[in-house]
């Protein structure tokens, strides 16, 4: 198996969640399980079952790919982590990212001072409800953070607009020397096939069995863990500082820049080993050139037009979320960057991407949810509507005139892409328009019921009155005639007594 990282430790919650501990376990005691089994083999032999299991023959023999000889590939040591914020949280964002500045000086990088004014203006230069395609200049932190200390040198952040109503925010994290060299390690390094068990049941009977995954496919794996975990750390400190919108269940978005003397342009210079990245020669199509900049000892920085790929896709079973930027540098070891600010259209390009990706499982979201509420309860329904709007909301705001600049490089693919991505989210509103033709044809029904039981609700509550009323009123007749007659004998009563005492007088007096 291939030697882990040794500076840093997979704890973020996609990686939890992707090896849970009761699987974790699981393995653990088939691994045992299978390890007792071999050994006792020859007391007890191993049945048909377990001969598949323990001592399969269809392990796979693919050997990991390396890179071909005389080149080189390799993480740059940048990776631009890419969030969006409102424009109605910029109050927050001024008061989170001033505290953050302060809080965090940058070590080791001269770079000029900036005041309190810069940071505000260069914040609210963003407050208008229209697109300019603005852009900030860049601010410099080293985070003061253990967990960060051993991973990164320093972080540029740089403010972008991304639409009428959001503006993007990059985070470039430029790894250490350490952590650039593991992580390159462990993209061309030697690794084995991950080996998974799976549970799964035919009929009432419980099954296990055994995959062997391809080597390549594990290593791929394994870089994305890293590049998660280091993100994830990243977004982790910076949340105590500034409103970055929360990605929910999907890891947070990025560019990594890697460097490569593959000649970009020719066919036969994508062999196996770019291959297991998912870098073909398909991709290199009408290629132009950006500007990079070499960064020499002695003299001034060179600028230099560079062959690069850029791709941006989203895996049905990764969890990372990682557009590659591949820059054509033929000496490996010659210093080289990207000014911030010429690659802000890949920085919309890629949040536009992906958030549209989030819009479209919110939209499934909501297409089960509208299934479920025709079979349950009718309250559900009212609720449910208000945080799809919430939803719905959020993403049209967010989506709203997103639109490529003309200071930052730009070329036909991009603006190709741009096109693919407004047709993309047309078609995920007209699926929204639908919902909710569905979601008001569902809320008519139940106020059809709804009003419909209210009033046999009170026709009958008007009758039962009619019928207390009619009661109560003959009872109080009732008792009226009572009272009257029980007045009356009691009168007469009275009158009968009087006169019999006056009788019993005169009979006193006769005597």
């Amino acid at each position: 198996m291939m030697e882990m990282i040794n500076i840093i430790k997979l704890t973020n919650k996609y990686y939890r969640k992707k090896y849970p501990i009761n699987y974790r376990i699981f393995v653990k005691y088939q691994q045992l399980k299978r390890s007792f089994r071999l050994k006792t083999k020859k007391i007890i032999p191993l049945s048909k079952k377990e001969e598949c299991l323990y001592n399969s023959k269809f392990e796979l023999t693919d050997r990991v790919e390396k890179v071909k000889k005389g080149k080189y590939f390799k993480l740059n040591g940048d990776i631009h982590i890419l969030n969006a914020i409102p424009k109605t949280d910029l109050d927050s964002l001024y008061i989170g990212l001033n505290e953050l500045i302060i809080r965090n000086p940058v070590k080791h990088l001269l770079v000029g001072f900036l005041s309190e004014k810069d940071v505000r203006d260069s914040v609210f230069l963003f407050s208008k409800s229209s697109n300019s395609n603005s852009y900030s200049r860049s601010f410099f932190i080293t985070p003061d953070s253990k967990e960060l200390k051993k991973l990164i040198e320093f972080i540029e952040i740089t403010l972008f607009e991304l639409s009428d109503d959001y503006i993007g925010i990059c985070f470039e994290v430029n790894l250490t020397k350490e952590m650039k060299t593991e992580l390159n390690n462990l993209i061309n390094g030697e690794c084995h096939g991950e080996e998974e068990f799976v549970r799964h049941y035919r009929k009432k009977k419980k099954l296990v069995s055994i995959i062997n995954w391809n080597p390549n496919i594990t290593r791929e794996k394994k870089v994305n863990d890293y590049i998660i975990e280091i993100k994830c750390r990243v977004l982790r400190f910076l949340d105590k500082y500034l409103p970055l919108t929360n990605y929910s269940n999907k890891a947070p978005i990025s560019i990594d820049i890697y460097s490569t003397n593959y000649d970009l342009k020719k066919d036969e210079e994508y062999d196996s080993f770019l291959h297991s990245y998912d870098i073909f020669k398909h991709r290199a199509k009408k290629i132009n050139q950006m500007t990079t900049v070499y960064r020499y000892k002695n003299k001034s920085d060179e600028f230099v037009k560079s062959d690069f790929l850029y791709i941006c896709g989203e895996g049905q079973s990764e969890i990372n979320r990682s557009a590659k930027l591949i820059i054509n540098k033929p000496i490996e070891n010659q210093r080289m960057f990207l000014d911030n600010h010429d690659i802000i259209n890949f920085y919309i390009i890629t949040l536009y991407f992906y958030y549209l990706g989030d819009f479209e499982r919110t939209l499934t979201e909501i297409r089960n949810n509208l299934y479920n509420y025709y079979n349950n309860k009718e309250s559900k329904i009212y609720k449910g509507y208000e945080q799809v709007l919430k939803k719905i909301q959020k993403f049209k705001m967010m989506f709203n005139n997103i639109s490529l600049s003309d200071m930052s490089y730009t070329d036909d693919r991009l603006q190709e892409s741009l096109k693919f991505q407004n047709d993309r989210y047309c078609r995920l509103i007209k699926k929204y328009d639908d919902l909710e033709l569905s979601f008001n044809n569902k809320m008519l029904v139940s106020n059809y019921k709804s009003t419909l039981f209210l009033t046999k609700l009170s026709i009958l509550l008007s009758i039962l009155a009619i019928v207390i009323t009619l009661y109560l009123s003959y009872r109080d007749e009732k008792n009226t005639i009572n009272n009257k007659i029980e007045n009356s004998i009691n009168k007469q009563t009275l009158t009968i007594e009087q006169q019999t005492s006056i009788l019993n007088n005169i009979m006193e007096t006769l005597k």
